[in-house]
Order: structure tokens, then C-alpha cells, then sequence
């Protein structure tokens, strides 16, 4: 048989925010955080996170090497792992990418452990099914087509069911994931992520993950009636620490849970204590130190989505303020929907040359988060428009149409 052909995917550890043309013209009081808990303390550092996932050139395309018995599934191809402070990168098949063991590699018939924080980036060879679906969702993104995303999607499915390799599958659902909230279809897109949560409770994919931050669904788009109470009792089997679905402590999964619960009727209650419980969380005794990022991350994620609870009522200048310093110690690719929050707190606050700016961050940020991009927008032309900057806020409303109309 001859070998599918490969390409090289890039996994850089940073995200960078880059407005579009027209923009350049305390936690919750329920959640106590003791600052001189020190190194206990989820806001005495900036956590780290591993790597994001994002496509490398098509031009560094290699050829294939002998593989290894993980490889010889799929492609016969290596990966290239660059380390900071190692001038040349590792040439290797990578095997998993785990948020609390670290990337594993095969190097040489020899097994080696890289931490998530000590790379740099990976070049890890996809299929072509893989490659036309990451150059769709990107194509999607900059023109917010839902035809390019609804192909994307198609093509994503297609990898995970033909690809022979584990890392690919578990990639492309996290991609299924993103182009799904890309289509503001959120309730499919938690269905999704909650696979790859019983693949690994400390998940690499954290970014992916489509937790709420918004208090309404999409204004445009969404999931069937049908798939939201789906969604909303699936949800509710992950809220137990260790009584749910994969049987294990599992932080990623009770997250994305009581996200998606923290309004529900019937489950609110129940959310709120798992996401205060969260918002405490330390890693197990004797983890690793990518386990110990990963639940600091998800320690700041729960603590920031007890903002909603805020926002509906109005917040005080000091709490505002608060959040903004726990926004700083949080990864870069996890802050949109936090900052989104924090904009609302400066709205309510009457701040709205503040709000606007961050407003308008998150809709360029968020170009996958559908419901979130959206609700941004809005939010953003509303605060210009407040400020009596209506040419601003008229190309702003013209250009969320474009993005959210179709």
C-alpha cells in the first residue's frame, strides 16, 4: 500500500493577537484566594500550558524514515521537537502529547519524556485529509464562511476515522471541537471535547475546549433544542470529581461540565460547587510538573468563570480590578473569554473606552468561538456607539455581518 501522504504540522507555545484594520483608528466574592498562600496561591504566577496546536508551512514538507512500531500505523514519517535552548531539533515519532505526562517521543528504538514547558514547538506529520481541514478552518476564520467550516469539519472526520495514528485522531477531534464552536455549535462541540477528556483528564487540548462565557447562546447559530439537553445531561454525569464517565480524577472534564451547567435549572447548584472546588484545585500528590500547570490553568479557568455570576449584578471597581490581575496570570491562548468578562465588568462600571478596547480583542481574538466573537462585536459597536464614535461602530456592526450573518 502505498504511504498516505504527510505534512508537517507546528506546535508554537505562544498565541499572538493581531487586531483587524478597522480597531487601529477577584474572582467572584464567593471564592477567597489568600495571598500569602505563595506558591499555592493560582495567582502568584503566570501559568504555563502546553503546546497549542497550529499548522506549520506546507513547504516543510520531508520525507519519510523508517518508522516505528507507533508510526508504522499511518504515515512513515518523523517529527521534529524543538527544545528551548537546543540549537537543532529532536528528530522523533511523537506518540502521545499529555497534559500531565508530557510529550513522548520514540527516538531511535528509544523512548524520551519532553515536560509541555520545555518545547518550544513539535512538527508533527498529519494527513493530507488533516492539512485540507486545518487550511479550511483557517480560510473560515478570516472570512467567517460557514460553508469553509462546515468543509473543514467534514474533512477532520475523515482523518480521525481513516488516520492510523492515535496523535492524529485525538488532534482532529480537538479540531472537530474548534470548527464546531467556530459554527456556533457549542452543544456538539462539548460532546466532542468530552472524548478526548476520557482519553486524558489533564488534556493538552485545553484551549479547545468550548467552555461558556457568555450568559445567552449564539444570536445567529446553534445547536438543536435536542442537542442542548443532550448536551446539558452528559454534562451532568461529569460533575462527581471521580463518579463520572471515565472513572477517574478528571479536572478538564468537571470543568467543561460545570461551564456548560452554571445556568442550567436543574443543575446550577451542583455546577456552582464543582467550579468553587475547581477554583481551589491542586494537582495530586506526587504529579509532575505538566500535571501541576495544567491544573493551575484549570484552577484560573474556574475562577474566571465565576465571573458570570458578577456581571449580572454590577461589580465594584476593586473586583474588576482583581480580574484583571488574575487575567494576567493566566496562559495567553485561554484569555479571550476571561477578558470578555472583564470588559463586561468595565461596561458596568460605565468605563466604555475600556470596554470597547477589550471588546474589540476578543472578536479579532475569538475566531473560532463563534457565539463569543460575536457577542463581542455587539458589545464593542454598542460601547462606540455610547461614546459617540458611530462610523466606528457602523463598520463595526458591518463587519461582524459579514463574519456572523451567513
Amino acid at each position: 500500500m502505498t504511504p498516505k501522504r504527510c505534512f508537517l504540522i507546528t506546535i508554537p507555545l505562544a498565541v499572538l493577537a493581531v487586531l483587524p484594520s478597522f480597531v487601529r483608528a477577584q474572582a467572584s466574592g464567593r471564592v477567597r484566594v489568600d495571598k500569602n498562600l505563595e506558591g499555592k496561591d493560582p495567582f502568584a504566577m503566570r501559568a504555563a500550558r502546553g503546546p497549542v496546536l497550529t499548522p506549520a508551512p506546507a513547504s516543510k514538507e520531508r520525507a519519510p524514515r523508517v518508522p516505528t512500531d507507533e508510526a508504522a500505523a499511518s504515515a512513515v514519517v518523523d517529527d521534529l521537537v524543538y527544545v528551548k535552548g537546543e540549537a537543532a531539533p529532536v528528530a522523533c515519532v511523537v506518540a502521545t502529547i499529555s497534559g500531565s505526562n508530557g510529550l513522548v517521543a520514540a527516538i531511535r528504538n528509544e523512548t524520551r519524556t519532553f515536560p509541555l514547558r520545555a518545547i518550544e514547538r513539535a512538527e508533527i506529520a498529519v494527513s493530507n485529509e488533516f492539512r485540507r481541514g486545518v487550511d479550511a478552518l483557517e480560510s473560515g476564520k478570516k472570512t467567517g464562511s460557514a460553508s469553509e467550516f462546515a468543509r473543514a469539519l467534514e474533512l477532520f472526520k475523515t482523518a480521525r476515522q481513516t488516520s492510523g495514528r492515535r496523535l492524529e485522531k485525538e488532534w482532529a477531534t480537538a479540531k472537530i471541537v474548534e470548527t464546531y464552536s467556530a459554527l456556533g455549535r457549542d452543544d456538539e462541540a462539548a460532546s466532542e471535547f468530552f472524548l478526548l477528556c476520557r482519553v486524558d483528564p489533564c488534556s493538552p487540548f485545553l484551549s479547545s475546549a468550548p467552555l461558556r462565557w457568555t450568559n445567552q447562546t449564539t444570536l445567529k447559530r446553534g445547536s438543536s433544542p435536542g442537542e442542548k439537553n443532550l448536551t446539558e445531561e452528559t454534562a451532568a454525569q461529569w460533575l462527581a470529581p471521580k463518579e463520572n464517565p471515565s472513572g477517574t480524577f478528571n479536572p478538564t472534564g468537571r470543568l467543561l461540565a460545570a461551564s456548560i451547567l452554571l445556568n442550567s435549572p436543574k443543575y446550577s447548584k451542583e455546577a456552582v460547587v464543582a467550579m468553587q472546588a475547581l477554583a481551589a484545585l491542586e494537582a495530586r500528590d506526587g504529579a509532575g510538573e505538566d500535571e501541576v500547570e495544567t491544573c493551575r490553568a484549570i484552577s484560573l479557568l474556574a475562577v474566571e468563570q465565576l465571573w458570570r455570576a458578577s456581571v449580572l449584578r454590577k461589580p465594584t471597581e476593586r473586583e474588576v480590578a482583581r480580574w484583571e490581575k488574575t487575567l494576567e496570570a493566566t496562559p495567553g491562548e485561554l484569555t479571550p473569554g476571561p477578558t470578555f468578562l472583564v470588559a463586561l465588568g468595565r461596561k458596568s462600571l460605565g468605563q466604555d473606552e475600556q470596554a470597547a478596547r477589550l471588546f474589540m480583542r476578543v472578536a479579532a481574538l475569538a475566531t473560532d468561538r463563534f457565539a463569543l466573537a460575536e457577542a463581542a462585536a455587539k458589545q464593542a459597536a454598542d460601547a462606540y456607539e455610547r461614546l459617540g464614535q458611530s462610523k466606528l461602530a457602523q463598520k463595526i456592526r458591518a463587519d461582524a455581518a459579514r463574519r456572523f450573518g451567513e
